[in-house]
């Protein structure tokens, strides 16, 4: 049993594929304010949450008030496009889930979406009882890549940050693994390469030896 080790998942882009649903409820929303943004834009900040990507979408002085309705429109797309087109988790993502459960390893979820979306899709995709707690923007004063989110999350698991291993498909996430002194699987669905332990192109690469080859590492 690994009871002091944890898997730290990222959300967006790691167990689900939803960047394209992401960079549509974005552009769509922008457009209407009359900015534009393209795909590489929108990847540059993927990871962060959009309370500090708004700024960089549209204009970097732009109203609080403003950035505010802006996020909350493009949240509202963004479930909306969920809620119609469905979503599900990327291949051997469950598989991974419910094998490092059964070998004792704590789980949690340190993603940058909001806590509506999270339970939004955590009720979707049936997986409320696979992370023993998840973390989410309105949890931490910082977004990646401060390392404020795996950090809380680890202090959640009471397990030490040299005993977890971060999966993550972002640049910002794997730089605030790699500042909060923990391991990294780096999953480059967005990236050409990230400044990982372990690379691999998808979930279907990993198996739970995986893991277990990183932590002893």
């Amino acid at each position: 049993m690994k009871s002091n080790c944890a898997v730290l998942w990222d959300l967006d882009g790691t167990l689900i594929d939803s960047t394209q649903y992401h960079l549509q409820a974005w552009q769509e929303t922008v457009e209407k304010e009359g900015y534009s943004l393209s795909r590489e834009q929108f990847i540059s900040c993927f990871g962060q949450r959009s309370e500090t990507a708004v700024y960089s979408y549209c204009r970097q002085d732009l109203d609080l008030f403003d950035a505010q309705r802006i996020v909350t429109n493009k949240q509202l797309r963004y479930r909306e496009i969920i809620r119609t087109q469905g979503i599900e988790l990327v291949p051997n993502a469950k598989t991974l889930l419910l094998e490092l459960k059964l070998k004792g390893w704590k789980q949690a979820l340190a993603t940058s979406a909001s806590a509506e979306d999270v339970e939004m899709i955590l009720g979707v995709l049936d997986l409320n009882n696979h992370f023993d707690t998840w973390v989410s923007a309105e949890a931490v004063k910082e977004s990646k890549p401060n390392p404020e989110v795996f950090l809380l999350a680890a202090n959640r698991l009471k397990v030490e940050p040299q005993k977890c291993i971060v999966v993550e498909d972002s640049a910002v996430g794997i730089e605030a693994a790699n500042r909060a002194n923990m391991k990294s699987i780096g999953i480059l669905s967005s990236h050409n390469t990230l400044v990982a332990n372990y690379l691999v192109k998808n979930l279907s690469e990993i198996t739970f030896n995986t893991f277990e080859y990183l932590i002893n590492k």
